[in-house]
């Protein structure tokens, strides 16, 4: 037994490390109007193979978050999730991101969001809307990374994973 779930985790970090390699050469392929947000959500998406993938972007100075792109939901169930946040997707912004957050983005690690999505909108979202919107999406477990670049943040990823998604279990 303890052979096959070797060869088994073998077998999954020579997936994850292809995956890797072909996000790399991707990115590096890109033309300079590409929108990286759409392209980093839908990488990781591919990575994590179920979910939605939310990319922002940050403006650190502001304390401002943009959500840029969305990967993982159709266009209904993102008009539902406007109509709970009362704005756009993409596009929909955050004022106020708390120094807690931005310290935790800019560690690079990836964090499970234990407040949910009320956390994951600095409190700025209320507390029903936000149970409302886990409730249609059927996610329970958030995480986030920050995106960084010579110490700067300048955005963030976040898997929305419905319960029991083996990802979840191993972050």
């Amino acid at each position: 037994r303890n052979r096959q779930d070797l060869e088994r985790l073998i077998e999954e970090r020579t997936r994850q490390l292809r995956h890797l390699a072909e996000t790399a050469a991707g990115l590096l392929a890109l033309p300079d109007t590409a929108d990286i947000y759409a392209y980093a959500s839908r990488a990781v998406r591919r990575l994590v193979g179920a979910g939605i993938v939310s990319a922002g972007g940050i403006d650190d100075e502001a304390r401002r978050l943009v959500v840029r792109h969305l990967t993982g939901a159709g266009k209904q169930t993102i008009r539902q999730m406007e109509r709970l946040l009362g704005g756009p997707l993409p596009g929909l912004p955050l004022e106020g991101v708390t120094e807690e957050a931005r310290q935790a983005l800019a560690t690079g690690k990836l964090i499970k969001l234990n407040g949910g999505f009320y956390q994951l909108f600095f409190h700025l979202i209320p507390q029903r809307a936000c149970d409302a919107l886990e409730g249609l999406l059927g996610v329970r477990d958030l995480y986030s990374i920050g995106l960084r670049l010579e110490g700067r943040i300048f955005g963030n990823l976040t898997l929305l994973l419905p319960p029991g998604h083996p990802f979840s279990t191993t972050a």
